[in-house]
């Protein structure tokens, strides 16, 4: 049932200036590791929560509901944030007999450097919530930092029945001198203690990752590459392709690799990725297409579409799913934020998001055989006590030439408005030019920014106004 592997493989991804607890455990698998899912999470919690000026007291609730087309409404996720007790909470609900039983909650903690320390799981859950209640914990996992305020242990504890708690495995970390993860060390528990089984080297040129080697211990103690993943990028730093090798050092027999190819358009955007396996054993050792995505894109920059066609017996692509998102466009400035607003679309290698628009509805598509679309899973998402600005004025007129852009860009707006900042952001949420002083009928020199969508903001005593420009 989706809603149950929801749990542990969300669907959502934060808004880049509030990073919420349930995003770092949406790469969160109990049953598999991988290190490229690894290294997402790794990131994660070395990015502290920003909070938002003049928000500081309020709280944010969102409510979630969703569907499948075999038994309608499944469930639904009631998600609290709470800056003033620097805790998240995250209730779970399961629909039955026409109304919603509780059924299982996660509670995220925070250090005072709004990094998370804490990730509880609770289930069963008697609905009470002001928790813990009448509850079971299940798991715990553990955040500790070094003094460069990067993770340095990840740590997965089990409670027993003594109210103890069992280390059942760690993850030690290492950086390079540039900040970057290079050696994750992992030790499982057996034979009475923690033994360190795995090794993965994260090798880089300059910041760009080029290689994951996968170390494992013998039973004579010696160690073997069983796994390598190699990255190849455009000649803009964009991920190319990467390919994944199993199994050839420690001589399996299925040995085979996976190349994962990537395709932008004219503005960065992911359009396409596609998937090819090459087995020694299969196809006389040619590389034969698995599957493709097609991803399409609304004119502000928000992918509302992705195709999915799989290779069913190597006879052919045909489509599988389709994944339609409608966002909430009543939110969009900076001021507003969110914890959780956005899709992400998740490859492993690539995360991109909604630049600013929080979601409202999900839906995906299955096709049989590539024929009778049916309406599958829905998700419809409900936004109350909304962290907004406490600035009321009226949002000023600002008019932007040209557009698209060269080199220069000129913002006029209302005359009354005087000094005031203009920030300018890229798909991905982040600050690429902040100008202080500006006034109506200056220019910005844009001339350094690479092709793509970006976003402006203007802030003044006076108002806020926001808009687009494509940059050529």
């Amino acid at each position: 049932m989706k809603f149950l592997s929801f749990i542990l493989v969300f669907h959502l991804i934060i808004n880049c200036n509030i990073l919420s607890g349930q995003d770092i455990l949406q790469d969160l698998d109990l049953d598999k590791f991988d290190p490229i899912e690894y290294l997402n999470i790794v990131n994660k919690l070395n990015q502290p929560r920003t909070v938002i000026k003049n928000n500081k007291n309020h709280k944010i609730k969102i409510d979630s509901v969703y569907y499948s087309i075999n038994s309608g409404i499944e469930g639904r996720e009631y998600y609290q944030f709470n800056i003033e007790e620097n805790i998240e909470l995250d209730f779970y609900y399961l629909y039955k007999d026409e109304k919603f039983d509780p059924w299982t909650y996660f509670i995220f903690d925070y250090n005072e450097n709004n990094q998370l320390t804490t990730i509880s799981y609770t289930n069963p859950w008697d609905g009470d919530l002001n928790i813990p209640g009448d509850n079971k914990l299940n798991w715990i996992r553990r955040a500790e930092y070094n003094k460069d305020n990067k993770v340095k242990l990840y740590s997965f504890y089990v409670p027993t029945e003594d109210g103890k708690e069992f280390l059942y495995n760690q993850y030690d970390h290492i950086y390079n001198k540039r900040g970057h993860l290079s050696e994750l060390l992992y030790y499982s528990y057996g034979n009475g203690k923690l033994n360190l089984t795995d090794i993965y080297y994260y090798n880089y040129k300059d910041d760009l990752l080029v290689e994951i080697i996968d170390k494992i211990k013998l039973v004579d103690d010696s160690w073997v590459t069983e796994d390598s993943i190699v990255y190849k990028y455009y000649a803009d730093d964009k991920l190319k392709t990467r390919t994944r090798y199993y199994g050839k050092e420690i001589g399996r027999s299925d040995n085979f690799n996976v190349e994962l190819k990537y395709e932008y358009n004219d503005l960065g955007q992911l359009v396409g990725d596609h998937e090819y396996r090459n087995s020694e054993k299969e196809n006389g050792g040619k590389s034969v297409i698995i599957n493709k995505a097609y991803h399409t894109y609304d004119n502000l920059g928000n992918r509302i579409l992705t195709e999915h066609f799989d290779s069913t017996n190597h006879h052919g692509l045909v489509i599988t799913n389709e994944e339609l998102y409608t966002y909430n466009l009543d939110y969009a400035s900076e001021e507003t934020q969110l914890p959780k607003p956005n899709p992400f679309y998740y490859n492993e290698d690539i995360i991109e998001r909604s630049p600013i628009y929080p979601i409202k509805l999900y839906e995906r598509y299955a096709y049989e055989q590539g024929y009778d679309r049916t309406l599958a899973d829905k998700e419809e998402y409900f936004y109350s006590d909304i962290m907004t600005s406490t600035n009321t004025a009226p949002e000023p007129t600002v008019s932007v030439y040209p557009n698209p852009v060269g080199d220069k860009i000129q913002l006029t707006f209302d005359n009354k408005i005087s000094d005031c900042e203009i920030l300018i952001m890229d798909l991905n949420g982040a600050r690429v030019m902040d100008v202080h002083g500006f006034r109506s009928g200056n220019s910005i020199d844009v001339s350094v920014l690479p092709s793509g969508v970006y976003f402006y903001q203007l802030r003044s005593g006076d108002g806020v106004g926001s808009g687009r420009f494509i940059k050529l």
